[in-house]
Parts: structure tokens; C-alpha cells; sequence
């Protein structure tokens, strides 16, 4: 399991999509992205894994990476 999937399947329910939604945004990627970096098909980008960790903050949970 990479740091990214560990780190997505722990966010809570209710902020899940939301936080999906950010990253999909922040990062400029297409759902399609997503679903390759959360199953491991593609590895995350230095600048996406800062952009990851920034949305983290925001909500108050741990960093997704450590960079």
C-alpha cells in the first residue's frame, strides 16, 4: 500500500469528497489521475505531494507524504 492510498482511505467519510474535489483541483488532474495515484498505477508528483500535504492542513489531518 503506497503513502497516498494509506493516507486517502483514513480520511473521514464526510470530508472524503470534498477533499477529493481540492486535490482534483489544486493539482490540476482529472479524476482519472486520482483513481491511478490512490491505486498505485502512477506515482504522485513531488509538487502534487506539497499541494496533498497543504489540503491536509486545511483540514486538520496528518501529512499524506513525507517530503
Amino acid at each position: 500500500m503506497t503513502e497516498f492510498k494509506a493516507w486517502i482511505d483514513a480520511v473521514p467519510i464526510g470530508t472524503y469528497t470534498s477533499i477529493k474535489r481540492d486535490i482534483i483541483n489544486q493539482c490540476g488532474i482529472s479524476e482519472f489521475v486520482f483513481r491511478n495515484w490512490r491505486n498505485a498505477r502512477t506515482e504522485v508528483p513531488y509538487l502534487a505531494k506539497k499541494a496533498i500535504n497543504e489540503i491536509a492542513r486545511e483540514y486538520d489531518l496528518p501529512k499524506a507524504f513525507e517530503i
